[in-house]
C-alpha cells in the first residue's frame, strides 16, 4: 500500500452494506479482543447496521459495557448480510453472511499453508487485511478472492496517555515492546544495541515484555553482553501494565525499535507515532504502509526459511542485517534534527490513516464496493524448452498448459528442435530460434526484442541453457516493449557460482524452494517462492497383490543412482523373491546418459535380474508412464546431492499415489515430511529399507493421507494461480 492508498479514508454507504456481523474475541485484553471493540466501535459511530457475536464470554462482560457494546452482542449468528470474522486460528466454516470475510486480519510472513489458502478460497467472498505485507502474502500463496487492504488503528493510545505527566528523561532510552519470540529478531536486537553503545554509559534499551515458555530474553542477553568489554545497560521488565502504564513507557522512550523478522501490523510503532516519538522499524514487513523514509529509521534485511510454529513450507521472514542495524539506533540517539523530522511526518501520518475512523471508513469502502473474486491471467510469453526431452520443457509446458495460466500464454520462444526430422515441423504460438551458438543467440534477440506479444515474459533459466554473458546479451531485448520481466531459476547455486549482476534486469526473480530465495538473498537478491505442481494422473490400483513391485522415474543420469538401486533389489530378493524393479528413466542424448544406460544394462545381467527387472529407456507420454508404473507399490529415488531446485520426476510418485522413499537431497525438501528417508546411499542401507517396507504396509502406507493433501495443495490449477497472482505483485 503507497502512502496514497493508507491515507484513504472516503466510505462508501454504510446503509448499502445492510446487516453486518462480526465475531471473534471481545470480552479479553489479548490484542485481538482490543481490536475487535475498537473496530466495532468505529464502524457503529459510522452508522453501520451491526451486531457483534463474542468468542469469549468466559472473559465476562466488563470490558464490553464499558466499550458500550454489551446491547449489540448476540448469542448465535442469524443470518445477515455480511459476516465478518477476526479470530484465532481463522476458523471459515459455518459463516451466516451473504457475503463472508476476515476483517483486519494479519500475517507474519511471505505467504499462509496451503491449506489455508484453499479454505479462504473456499469458504470465503474477502479477506480485509492489515497490511500490503498481508495481502502480498495471501496472493503469493494462491489466494484467488479479494484482499483489500484496510489497515488498524492506534489512536486509542492518546486517550490511555492524555493525563499522563512526561517523566523527566535521564538517560536516552531505546524502548522494545513485545513478546521477544524469534519472530521478534531478539538476537540481533541485543547485539545491534550492544555493537552501537558499547562503552556508553548514557544509553539504555528497556525491554518491556512478559513471561512466556518459549521468552529467553535474559539468557540472550547475558549471552550478547559478555561478549563486549563495557556493554550498555539492558534492562527487562516483564510486569503487568495497564494502558496507562504502557503510554508512559512510551512517553519515556527516546525512540520506540521494533525490527522483526516479520510483523501484520507493528502496533508499538503506530502507536510511538501517534505520541511523536521516532520509530526504528524493518524496511519489510506489514509495518512498511507506515514506516517509509520519510516517517523511520529504517533497517535493512534479507529473506530467510522461517522457523515460526506456523510456517509454511515455503514461507520466508525477514533476518535484520545487524550493521544496518545498530546504524539506525545510532541514529535514533545522536541525530536529533533527523528524528524530529521523520517522527513530525509520522504523526501526520499516524493521525489521518492509523485511527480506527480511518480504518473503519476502509471497511465500509470495501463492503460498499462489488468486487470481482476471480480475475483471468495476465497476457504473457514465455522463454524455454518446449515440447521436447527436458525437464523444463515438461515442467513449463504443464505450469502455462495445465493451469490457471493457459488462458493468458501469448507466445513460446523455444529453443531449436534437437531432432533434424523436427526442425521444420508447425506449432501454433511457437517460435524455435536460440540455441548454443552466438548466431542462433543473436538472431532470438533482435526477434523478441521487435516483437513484443505480451506485456509479461517468463523466461525459464537454466546456467546449462543460458550462460551470464548469455543473459547480459539478451536482457535488453526481453525488456523492449514489456513492462514487466520474471525469471525462474532452475538451479540457483550453479546461477550463483558466476557473476549474476544481470538478475537485477528482472523484475521477479522465482525459485522452487524458500531455501533457494535464502540462498538469493545471501547473494543480494529477492525472490519468491513458485513450489513444483503435480499432476494428477489418477493409477489404477496394483493388479498383482502376490508381487512387490519397485519402480523409479525420470532422466536416466549418473547422479539418479539407479546402480545402486539394482543392487539393492538384487539384495532384498534374497530375503523377500517376490521384489520387482521397473526403471522408467528416459535415456538422454548425452554421452553421460548413454554412458549409464549400458553399465546398468550390464548390472542387471550380471545380477542374473533379466527377470527380475522391467527396463523402459524411451521419453514416454504421461499415459504410457501411468500403465508402467500402476503395478508399483513403491517408488525409489535414491539421489545423490543435487544444485538442481526440485525433482520432477519424484512427484510422478504424488501423481500416481503411491508412496515414496527417497533420500535426503535437496531436490527432495518439501517431499520429505510425507515420505520415507533412506539416510545412507548404499547397498545395504537402501535393499533394508526397501524390505522393511514391503513387509510392512502400514508402515509403506503411513503417509498417504499426507501426500493426498499435498497432490491436492500442489496440483498445477493451485500452482498456476499462484503464478498468476505472482505477476501481479509489485
Amino acid at each position: 500500500m503507497d502512502r496514497q492508498e493508507l491515507r484513504m479514508t472516503h466510505s462508501g454507504d454504510p446503509s448499502t452494506t445492510g446487516r453486518v456481523l462480526i465475531e471473534g474475541q471481545f470480552c479479553g485484553f489479548a490484542s485481538l479482543s482490543i481490536v475487535n471493540r475498537h473496530l466495532a466501535k468505529a464502524l457503529l459511530q459510522r452508522g453501520l447496521n451491526l451486531r457483534i457475536l463474542p468468542t469469549d464470554r468466559s472473559e465476562g462482560d466488563g470490558e464490553l459495557q464499558r466499550a458500550g457494546l454489551a446491547g449489540i452482542a448476540v448469542a448465535h449468528a442469524d443470518p445477515v448480510d455480511v459476516h465478518l470474522r477476526n479470530a484465532w486460528p481463522p476458523v471459515t466454516h459455518g459463516m451466516a453472511g451473504k457475503r463472508n470475510g476476515l476483517v483486519c486480519w494479519a500475517w507474519e510472513e511471505s505467504e499462509i499453508p496451503p491449506l489455508m489458502a484453499m479454505r479462504f478460497n473456499r469458504d470465503l467472498d474477502f479477506v480485509m487485511t492489515t497490511a500490503r505485507y498481508v495481502s502480498d502474502a495471501l496472493r503469493r500463496s494462491g489466494v484467488i478472492i479479494p484482499c483489500p487492504i484496510v489497515g488498524n488503528g492506534a489512536d486509542q493510545i492518546l486517550s490511555q496517555a492524555r493525563h499522563n505527566q512526561a517523566p523527566e528523561k535521564t538517560v536516552k532510552r531505546l524502548l522494545h515492546i513485545s513478546t521477544f519470540l524469534p519472530r521478534k529478531a531478539p538476537d540481533e536486537l541485543v547485539e545491534a544495541f550492544c555493537r552501537a553503545f558499547n562503552d556508553r554509559n548514557d544509553v539504555e534499551l528497556y525491554i518491556k515484555t512478559s513471561p512466556n515458555p518459549h521468552n529467553f530474553v535474559r539468557r540472550v542477553v547475558e549471552d550478547t553482553q559478555s561478549r563486549f568489554s563495557v556493554p550498555p545497560r539492558i534492562i527487562i521488565d516483564d510486569s503487568t501494565l495497564d494502558g496507562a502504564g504502557i503510554a508512559r513507557l512510551y512517553q519515556s522512550a527516546t525512540a520506540v525499535v521494533l525490527v522483526s523478522r516479520g510483523e501484520g501490523f507493528g502496533l508499538p510503532l503506530a502507536e510511538a507515532m501517534h505520541l511523536g516519538i521516532p520509530v526504528v522499524a524493518a524496511r519489510s514487513g506489514g509495518q512498511a504502509d507506515f514506516c517509509t523514509e520519510r516517517t523511520a529509521l529504517l533497517v535493512e534485511s534479507r529473506p530467510a526459511k522461517s522457523k515460526s510454529h506456523v510456517a509454511s513450507t515455503y514461507g520466508l521472514w525477514e533476518d535484520p542485517d545487524v550493521e544496518s542495524f545498530a546504524k539506525a539506533l545510532q541514529q535514533a540517539v545522536d541525530e536529533p534534527e533527523l528524528t524530529r523530522r521523520l517522527s513530525a511526518n509520522a504523526r501526520r501520518l499516524a493521525s489521518e490513516s492509523l485511527t480506527w475512523d480511518a480504518v473503519a471508513s476502509r471497511v465500509i469502502s470495501s463492503l460498499s464496493t462489488q468486487q470481482t473474486s476471480r480475475s483471468s491471467a495476465p497476457s504473457f510469453e514465455v522463454v524455454s524448452t518446449w515440447n521436447e526431452e527436458c525437464g523444463i520443457a515438461t515442467y513449463s509446458e504443464q505450469l502455462y498448459g495445465d493451469s490457471a495460466l493457459k488462458d493468458g500464454l501469448a507466445h513460446v520462444w523455444a529453443r531449436r528442435s534437437l531432432k533434424p526430422t523436427e526442425a521444420n515441423s508447425k506449432e501454433d504460438g511457437v517460435t524455435r530460434l536460440w540455441g548454443y551458438d552466438s548466431v542462433s543467440l543473436q538472431r532470438f534477440a533482435d526477434q523478441v526484442g521487435n516483437t513484443a506479444l505480451a506485456p509479461v515474459i517468463w523466461f525459464q533459466h537454466h546456467p546449462g541453457h543460458f550462460s551470464a554473458d548469455d543473459m547480459r546479451k539478451v536482457i535488453p531485448a526481453l525488456r523492449r516493449g514489456r513492462d514487466r520481466l520474471i525469471i525462474t531459476l532452475h538451479n540457483v547455486h550453479e546461477t550463483l557460482q558466476s557473476d549474476a549482476d544481470w538478475l537485477n534486469g528482472f523484475d521477479v526473480i522465482v525459485a522452487h524452494a524458500a531455501e533457494d530465495v535464502e540462498e538469493l538473498g545471501r547473494a543480494g537478491f529477492r525472490g519468491e517462492v513458485l513450489p513444483h505442481g503435480v499432476r494428477i494422473l489418477g493409477a489404477s490400483q496394483r493388479p498383482n497383490p502376490d508381487n512387490f513391485v519397485v519402480g523409479t522415474f525420470g532422466f536416466l543420469t549418473e547422479h539418479k543412482n539407479l546402480e545402486l538401486l539394482v543392487s539393492a533389489i538384487a539384495l532384498a530378493r534374497k530375503s523377500d523373491p517376490r521384489i520387482h524393479l521397473v526403471l522408467a528413466n528416459a535415456q538422454r542424448v548425452e554421452r553421460q546418459s548413454r554412458v549409464a544406460r549400458s553399465r546398468v544394462d550390464a548390472l542387471i545381467k550380471t545380477l542374473k535380474l533379466e527377470d527380475h527387472v522391467t527396463a523402459n529407456y524411451d521419453f514416454l507420454p504421461d499415459d504410457k508412464v501411468v500403465k508402467l508404473l500402476a503395478p508399483c507399490d513403491l517408488l525409489v529415488f535414491p539421489y545423490s546431492p543435487s544444485p538442481e531446485g526440485a525433482s520432477g520426476a519424484a512427484r510422478m510418485a504424488i501423481a500416481l499415489d503411491r508412496p515414496t522413499l527417497l533420500s535426503n537431497s535437496g531436490v527432495f525438501r518439501d517431499l520429505l515430511p510425507f515420505s520415507h528417508l533412506v539416510r545412507n546411499l548404499d547397498v545395504e542401507t537402501l535393499a533394508e529399507a526397501i524390505l522393511g517396507l514391503a513387509q510392512d504396509d502400514a508402515i509403506r502406507t503411513l503417509h498417504d493421507r499426507a501426500r493426498r493433501r499435498y497432490a491436492e495443495t500442489h496440483s498445477w490449477e493451485v500452482v498456476g494461480q499462484r503464478a498468476a497472482n505472482l505477476m501481479r505483485i509489485s
